[in-house]
């Protein structure tokens, strides 16, 4: 039999998705930042206060290039605040214009954003993921612009950030380095997206990375998230999924089957409230056209009424202009 074909969901969205939702989360945000912050400006910075910013200020162009989750984090020994923007880039390869051609525009939008509300300005510090299957290139930014020559280069932009590209962080490392708790699941699993092979190799240890890791809540939601991607990412049905879940070790197999089981049953009452919604505007649709359809015969028949009363037109004239059948001419000839 053919295997049926399933339409997959937009990859910038799955990707978007898991990301979001993983970086909203204080323990990754912290694991990441302990783990790939410059040590000198860690000191600098009282980490464990960061809160959640909910605004973005991705727009217009960068949308296609990245997304951001961003953090506020306050200046040790100091009033002012930092803004940590992790951006997440979307594309399989890297940029083809230089990653500070992209960066200044979204500080532009932070500060103006900023000032708008009458706020001081904040030091931006972007956080650069990127997990395409081709490595981000070392090359300066001065490599986009051969001939140029030195005493020019003053004007070339020069946006600090800080990169993570997995594609160049190897398998082995990410799985031997518990400092980066939960974040393994991730980076493994961002780390394959575009190699289903081996992202159903690494399965196993993606859940047993995040089952080991602590916080009972945190880590239902982030298996839900990673179950949700890695299905879409393997473009597999419910059985198919079912069965990669039963080939885990125990304790993630219980996790994993819960969560997936919470999944499928969310899945089924969206499904069904869907079902209610669309059912109830059909009816207010057709119930809509049905009280114009019956407005507009009651009108009709009272136009007919008053030229059977009022006038001597004929049966015929009479349903000609007010549009009804001859039929129910004759019937409101005798009822009048």
């Amino acid at each position: 039999m053919k295997k049926r074909q399933r339409k997959p969901a937009g990859p910038k969205r799955e990707h978007d998705a898991l990301f979001r939702g993983a970086y909203s989360t204080k323990k990754v945000a912290l694991a990441h930042l302990r783990s790939f912050l410059p040590p000198d400006q860690s000191a600098s910075l009282v980490l464990e206060e960061i809160y959640l910013q909910s605004d973005s200020y991705v727009s217009g162009q960068l949308k296609s290039y990245f997304s951001d989750v961003v953090w506020q984090c306050p200046l040790r020994n100091s009033e002012r605040k930092v803004k940590i923007s992790f951006l997440f880039e979307h594309k399989s390869s890297p940029p083809d214009i230089p990653i500070e051609g992209q960066l200044a525009p979204y500080v532009a939008n932070i500060w103006a954003r900023e000032r708008s509300n009458k706020e001081p300005l904040s030091i931006v510090v972007p956080i650069v993921v990127y997990h395409g299957s081709r490595p981000w290139p070392n090359d300066s930014i001065a490599e986009f612009f051969p001939g140029t020559p030195a005493n020019l280069h003053g004007y070339f932009l020069n946006i600090d950030y800080v990169l993570t590209d997995l594609s160049s962080i190897p398998e082995s490392l990410i799985k031997a380095n518990e400092m980066l708790g939960a974040l393994r699941s991730l980076f493994l699993a961002f780390k394959y997206a575009f190699d289903p092979i081996h992202l159903k190799e690494n399965f196993s240890d993606i859940l047993i990375f995040v089952a080991t890791s602590r916080g009972p809540f945190f880590d239902s939601m982030l298996t839900e998230m990673l179950l949700t991607y890695i299905q879409k990412r393997l473009d597999m049905d419910t059985r198919e999924m079912e069965n990669l879940i039963e080939s885990l070790p125990e304790t993630p197999r219980k996790i994993a089957l819960s969560t997936y089981d919470r999944i499928l049953a969310k899945g089924r009452e969206e499904g069904l409230q869907k079902g209610l919604e669309e059912g109830l505007q059909k009816g207010l649709e057709e119930g809509l056209q049905k009280g114009l359809e019956e407005g507009l015969q009651k009108a009709r028949e009272e136009i007919a009424v008053n030229l059977l009363l009022h006038t001597d037109m004929s049966d015929e004239q009479i349903a000609q202009l007010a549009q009804l059948p001859l039929e129910r001419v004759m019937e409101l000839r005798q009822e009048a």
